[in-house]
């Protein structure tokens, strides 16, 4: 990350579905979103902290999503209610109005919270969920299985023997 590309994946490439399902894209912020409530995702990749006159402390956050950055400004007030989610490396969702202040997007941030692990493999197995079940409310046929009474798809492989590479994830309690 210090010398400003990834040598292995984007760290933000497994939360893409859900970044995309719960945010508003920094690629995708205009002139006509100034002043509204949004919400950005990311992975912070800087924080600078800033002492005001009156001695107490606002952040001056940079986050990152897949398509771009974007810097946040928490203030006091703010980062009273969020202080443990201002750490360079941590996944986050904040809330906040877009500003364009110096005619650059910014968000001054009302609430934040880190994206946990836990709570993004639910929202995989959820996103699973609603693939394998389709609109009918039953598992979809996959291709080449549905007439088949040999045990075989439409590749002449027993079903059982495709190399399909989807992840599987079992909950246990």
């Amino acid at each position: 990350q210090h010398l400003g590309l990834y040598v292995s994946d984007h760290p933000l490439a497994e939360y893409e579905d859900y970044l995309e399902n719960f945010t508003t894209r920094v690629g995708a912020l205009d002139a006509g979103m100034m002043g509204q409530k949004i919400k950005i995702g990311g992975i912070i990749s800087r924080v600078q902290k800033v002492l005001l006159r009156n001695q107490s402390t606002m952040f001056f956050v940079t986050v990152e999503d897949l398509k771009g950055r974007i810097e946040l400004l928490v203030f006091p007030k703010t980062l009273e209610n969020t202080s443990g989610v201002w750490e360079e490396d941590k996944v986050i969702l904040a809330e906040g109005k877009l500003s364009d202040k110096e005619g650059v997007f910014k968000l001054i941030v009302d609430s934040a919270r880190e994206i946990n692990k836990p709570e993004l493999d639910n929202f995989k197995r959820i996103q699973l969920t609603r693939k394998t079940i389709g609109a009918s409310g039953r598992p979809e046929r996959s291709e080449g299985t549905h007439n088949n009474t040999s045990g075989q798809n439409s590749t002449g492989l027993p079903r059982f023997a495709r190399n399909d590479s989807k992840k599987l994830i079992i909950t246990l309690p």
